[in-house]
């Protein structure tokens, strides 16, 4: 079989070994540079909008495109980790029943606020329970503050 010649700039790849399927090696340096490299991965993740903007504007005034320069930063341990304390196992437990105080107070306040709208209750007595449901909030707000901090 008569081989064709190849187009300028490509390897001459004998065609029986290319129909075969048989690995075929490339008699060029740029092929044998190709081999060399290692293959490329892709990382694939999401960046809220201004650190999008803020990555592309930075990789713009060093010339070079966000990825390199993402790749550069981390590489050259340019960044700056910040370890997020792991969670108390019990504080989504907590979350979960100051969430349901939470809903009841609300409901109480509506509550109040219709019997005051009725006038069935004095607004002696609506503020008086009205400052009772903000003091029972503030204390909730501060235990959930102290539950994240531990």
């Amino acid at each position: 079989m008569a081989e064709e010649s190849p187009k300028a700039g490509e390897p001459a790849i004998p065609k029986a070994e290319a129909a075969a399927g048989q690995p075929v090696e490339l008699a060029s340096e740029e092929g044998a540079a190709a081999a060399a490299r290692p293959a490329s991965k892709v990382a694939s993740f999401r960046l809220r909008a201004e650190a999008h903007d803020t990555i592309t504007a930075r990789a713009k005034e060093a010339g070079i495109s966000p990825r390199a320069w993402l790749e550069d930063a981390i590489l050259t341990n340019r960044t700056q980790i910040v370890a997020k304390a792991a969670k108390h196992p019990d504080l989504n437990g907590l979350l979960f029943q100051v969430n349901r105080a939470g809903n009841n107070l609300n409901q109480i306040a509506h509550t109040l606020h219709g019997l005051r709208l009725a006038n069935k209750l004095t607004p002696e007595h609506y503020e008086q329970h009205m400052a009772t449901l903000s003091a029972i909030e503030t204390a909730l707000t501060e235990a959930l503050g102290r539950a994240r901090a531990d």
